[in-house]
């Protein structure tokens, strides 16, 4: 059996690394790649559209690693700590089954040489993102909190 620091440890480190991933993808590289020289439109879409599939496969698996202590633990959580978590994990799904299938149409349509007309998703994912960090940085330091004061958020 897991011991509750281990527990606490692996949630909170789990969560720092999912904010850290989220702000320096979504935050540095995804504008940055379009200034470098020589990378064109289909170049940076591209990229793009493979660096986000490989950070969704990593917010999964952060979000397991930070859920399972939090499922197989016997104490109850309150749901103002899991609320913090529980909008990430609304917006992972929202980004993962809607809006990244439908930004990734609209790459093979640009690479195809199609127009497309604007679209406020990439706004949208970036609002997400925003929520998303601001929850994880909250969900973290609450946890955060409870191992400082060995209370048991998650026992």
């Amino acid at each position: 059996m897991i011991s509750k620091n281990l527990k606490y440890t692996i949630v909170i480190i789990a969560v720092f690394v999912w904010v850290g991933f989220v702000c320096s993808i979504s935050f540095m590289e995804a504008w940055l790649k379009f200034r470098a020289m020589n990378v064109t439109l289909q170049i940076g879409l591209s990229i793009g559209r493979l660096i986000f599939d490989a950070l969704n496969k990593v917010e999964w698996v952060l979000l397991l690693i930070i859920l399972t202590p939090i499922l197989l633990s016997k104490h109850k959580t309150t749901f103002s700590y899991f609320i913090y978590l529980a909008i990430p994990i609304v917006l992972l799904i929202i980004q993962t089954f809607w809006i990244l299938p439908v930004l990734y149409e609209r790459v093979e349509m640009i690479l195809s040489g199609n127009e497309v007309s604007p679209s406020l998703l990439h706004f949208c994912y970036l609002i997400m993102e925003f929520i998303k960090v601001g929850c994880l940085f909250i969900f973290g330091i609450i946890t955060f909190k409870f191992y400082e004061k060995k209370e048991p958020a998650i026992s």
